[in-house]
């Protein structure tokens, strides 16, 4: 997945539409966003992303994160 680049003002927005949305619904906002992540976590992939997928997810993240560190040494 490409992650995209938001404004700080993009999210705050967006972060308020929901919560304002999921108040208008009588849903507490926490809740409501703990089912938004397990339902995009769902999502991803043919089986979903559970707890058994956090040591590969870490992996991952830590190769992004090399990946990106090399990227700035070159620019």
């Amino acid at each position: 997945m490409e992650s995209q680049s938001y404004t700080k003002a993009e999210r705050s927005r967006t972060k308020s539409l929901l919560n304002l949305y999921l108040e208008s619904e009588g849903i507490d906002k926490e809740d409501g966003l703990h089912e938004i992540i397990l339902q995009y976590l769902e999502q991803q992939t043919k089986y979903g992303i559970s707890e058994r997928d956090r040591p590969h997810l870490e992996r991952l993240r830590d190769l992004q994160k090399q990946l990106h560190a090399e990227k700035n040494k070159h620019h």
